[in-house]
């Protein structure tokens, strides 16, 4: 039985905005079935990087594969299909305001699927259930703390039992305890949906408390990679720095 590929892999990925060269030769994989943290200073290409793993931006050069495909080769029609693969939580969670709780995790459910109503009332049920929401179905977004924004938002993101979750910067704007909680969230969506979970962020202390995985981004490239005690033994000049400033 041949061994599947890594879910998302970069290879000499780099990707210029005029003058300022953001990825410069990236090289880059995601385990599976793992939580992996990309971490780096505001405005280092993190994001780019994740509209990389999405299709939404194109590499000047390199590829981009997810599981076992080139992307930068795929047009739109097979780009899509890959895009279901995926889940997103934005940093705002970015909720239909208009829509109440059940219409924002019904929508890509009749957008994608033909389910009845019946099988959408029961998954949009179970989601809530699984992220610690039941029963707020019928609550508008701007009933919603921040923390349940997003937790509303994550249960958008797994609505379509996605193979790979992106996270991008979930615990911006949040008390120490919501990100506890969030971190919490993370961890246990992550065993409950057997994903593989990216999470783009600057919050070091989240990524050594729950990532199996991190990789430091610096001047477009990954300059350290391990787990959270690999890191935190990293001779790398900017990690040091990076990871004391947090402490």
């Amino acid at each position: 039985m041949s061994e599947r590929p890594v879910p998302i892999r970069f290879v000499g990925v780099t990707k210029r905005f005029g003058e300022q060269t953001v990825l410069d030769n990236l090289d880059f994989e995601v385990p599976r079935g793992k939580i992996t943290f990309v971490l780096g200073r505001s405005g280092t290409g993190k994001s780019v990087m994740l509209k990389h793993m999405i299709g939404l931006l194109a590499p000047d050069s390199g590829e981009v594969w997810v599981e076992g495909a080139d992307i930068t080769r795929l047009g739109e029609r097979e780009m899509n299909a890959v895009r279901r693969r995926f889940g997103m939580l934005f940093q705002d969670a970015a909720l239909f305001d208009s829509l109440d709780v059940y219409e924002n995790i019904a929508f890509p459910l009749r957008e994608h699927t033909r389910l009845d109503e019946r099988k959408i009332r029961e998954t949009v049920a179970r989601k809530l259930e699984l992220v610690g929401l039941p029963g707020v179905e019928r609550k508008l977004p701007s009933q919603l703390s921040g923390g349940m924004r997003k937790r509303v938002g994550l249960a958008r993101a797994i609505a379509l039992d996605p193979d790979i979750i992106l996270y991008d910067e979930p615990t911006t704007g949040l008390d120490p305890l919501m990100v506890e909680q969030i971190d919490s969230l993370i961890v246990r969506t992550q065993k409950a949906q057997n994903v593989t979970s990216v999470v783009i962020s600057h919050d070091i202390p989240t990524a050594l408390r729950i990532a199996d995985r991190i990789a430091v981004l610096e001047g477009g490239r990954i300059v350290a990679e391990g787990s959270p005690a690999d890191l935190q033994m990293s001779e790398h000049p900017f990690v040091k720095d990076f990871i004391r400033a947090a402490s």
